[in-house]
């Protein structure tokens, strides 16, 4: 008779079934929402872009004035909340180079003695170019627009995509001190390849040497590291 009146009857009984029914599929679809927003936000960090940093081939002048006001042994440093500017002399000229704090990579800018712009692109924080580099004469006009990755069909996005499922650590702004991963355009022979060196533990790095067209691993191998 209790049992009847529990599932059958109306009042008490009846609400704390509802309510018991109702906290069930609260409970229910919580799960669900929490295991969606967890599914799309790991999917999220796997798909995340890479951020490049944004350059034109318009004609630009270094500020020798202020460069020569602030810099401290021949070199001035600015930082600000989103990225950390570096300036230098050498000895064509001066060069700039601007590392965006949500990137792995730098904006670089080259400038004659007259302060005119003379080369800029963009390139991996510790290894090669990408895209289209700029290149002007000293009078400022530009001459020339290369594009440092004709002849890698396996692109940029792929290669830090490799990174990412294979762990390997790309530091994001300016390096702050350590073994930074490496990553380099070269030629073996008559091939291109990607080389990234990168550091397993203390001074042992491992040198991965990628197809430049398919991304496939040519070779693997252990090296270590020595500032002597």
């Amino acid at each position: 008779m209790k049992m009847i009146v529990v599932v059958y009857g109306t009042g008490n009984g009846l609400k704390l079934i509802n309510q018991f029914k109702n906290m069930k599929y609260f409970i229910l679809s919580a799960i669900i929402i929490s295991t969606f927003v967890l599914g799309c936000t790991a999917q999220k960090n796997l798909n995340k872009q890479v951020m490049f940093p944004e350059i034109d081939n318009k004609f630009e002048k270094f500020d020798i004035v202020t460069f020569e006001k602030e810099s401290t042994l021949e070199k001035r440093t600015v930082t600000t909340e989103s990225y950390f500017l570096e300036e230098d002399t050498q000895s064509s000229g001066y060069v700039s180079v601007k590392y965006p704090n949500n990137s792995v990579f730098s904006i670089v800018k080259l400038f004659y003695k007259n302060g005119n712009i003379r080369e800029k692109g963009i390139q991996f924080n510790n290894g090669s170019e990408y895209g289209i580099w700029y290149k002007f004469d000293e009078s400022g006009k530009l001459t020339e627009e290369e594009n440092t990755d004709e002849g890698y069909q396996f692109s940029w996005d792929d290669v830090v995509e490799y990174c990412k499922k294979n762990k390997i650590k790309l530091a994001e702004g300016y390096p702050k001190g350590g073994w930074q991963t490496e990553i380099f355009k070269e030629t073996d022979g008559a091939q291109n390849i990607w080389k990234i060196t990168y550091q397993v533990a203390g001074e042992l790095l491992n040198e991965v040497t990628l197809d430049s067209n398919t991304g496939s691993e040519l070779s693997k191998r252990e090296i270590i590291f020595s500032n002597n």
